[in-house]
């Protein structure tokens, strides 16, 4: 009878301690992908910055430089290679981003940095041209990436022509 004892405590202990080794692991998997998880929602909520940052100032550079290019002759690559040329790209885009990512002051309708975040806001005033003329996050996206291509196909042309387009 006691030997039955023994058997089933310790079958009873190894059963036991099998369980907590499962939760155990189980809570371990949940505390690693609740982790995963909020550094994928972290990464995704500032991956907007980058390519809405880089688009920016692409489309801010392009414009300037093209009109300096028409104006003097002067190629994108001169421009930037002189060091008022060097550093107004510098400044230009660290103004561009710093006013990308700052938060609003003055912000009666509550919407963040992100432009994204500007899609559930329909009808609001001061945004119906926008939404006439079909200006939102998607439109300005291509139009960076149309901007940083074209801005360096234009550096490339110019370094194969040995001159100026525009």
């Amino acid at each position: 009878m006691t030997r039955a004892r023994v058997t089933t405590t310790t079958t009873t202990t190894t059963t036991t301690t099998a369980r907590a080794r499962r939760r155990a692991a189980t809570r371990t998997r949940a505390v690693k992908e609740d982790a995963v998880a909020e550094k994928d929602a972290a990464s995704a909520a500032s991956d907007w910055a980058y390519e809405t940052i880089a688009g920016r100032c692409a489309m801010a550079g392009y414009a300037i430089g093209a009109q300096i290019e028409a104006q003097s002759g002067a190629t994108l690559a001169s421009q930037a290679s002189t060091a008022t040329g060097g550093f107004v790209a510098v400044a230009l885009c660290c103004l561009i981003a710093w006013a990308s990512i700052s938060p609003f002051e003055f912000n009666p309708q509550e919407y963040g940095a992100d432009p994204n975040g500007l899609k559930e806001k329909k009808g609001m005033s001061g945004f119906l041209a926008m939404e006439a003329l079909n200006l939102n996050a998607d439109v300005e996206r291509v139009h960076g990436r149309l901007a940083m291509v074209g801005f360096v196909g234009t550096a490339l042309v110019e370094a194969a022509l040995g001159r100026s387009v525009f």
